[in-house]
């Protein structure tokens, strides 16, 4: 005798939802006031702030020892006064170089709005080399972690301000802090 299979069916129920009145239509989600960054981004930046602000004092002394002093104070003639003023044509010309440094390594990283930053950040620290040389008495290591902090700092906020969505808004802060930070490296 071979043995029968008998197979049972089950019968699935499937419930139905209550009918209700019709769904109204969500709106997408509002989009939010800044371009959200990673944490690593935004430490990425910092740190660029942080190692700018030691290249402009450090190439700022190589272009004043070795460039401006040889080139245009072995001379007996001072044809634009150079030689005064060598130290801040050598910081403005290293902050120059840095920034744009800077700028190549921050669109690498695809840092948003990166050369409103860099001119933001340069055009804010131009005159530090006037305001950081009698707060530090000739102090090196100061001189070296004032610019540094401050360039830090710089980056990080200017970021921070840039990374808003409306591009006027951000345009506009950015301008008045540049002002604000100029005004008070002069006065």
């Amino acid at each position: 005798m071979q043995p029968t299979e008998t197979t049972t069916a089950t019968t699935a129920t499937t419930t139905t939802p209550p009918i209700s009145a019709p769904l109204a239509p969500t709106s997408p989600p509002a989009p939010l006031a800044y371009v959200p960054a990673t944490r690593n981004e935004v430490f990425k930046v910092i740190a660029l702030g942080l190692i700018a602000g030691l290249l402009v004092p450090l190439f700022s002394w190589l272009i004043a020892t070795y460039i401006i002093q040889p080139v245009f104070c072995n001379t007996g003639a001072n044809a634009f006064n150079i030689c005064s003023s060598g130290g801040v044509v050598a910081n403005h010309v290293a902050a120059i170089v840095v920034a744009i440094a800077a700028f190549i390594i921050l669109t690498q990283w695809s840092v948003y709005r990166a050369l409103l930053l860099i001119v933001a950040v340069t055009i804010a620290m131009w005159g530090l080399k006037k305001y950081a040389d009698p707060l530090t008495n000739g102090y090196w290591l100061e001189y070296y972690l004032f610019f540094s902090l401050l360039h830090g700092l710089a980056f990080a906020f200017f970021y921070w301000i840039l990374r808003l969505r409306n591009f006027l808004l951000s345009l506009i802060l950015t301008i008045l802090a540049v002002i604000a930070a100029c005004v008070a490296v002069v006065v």
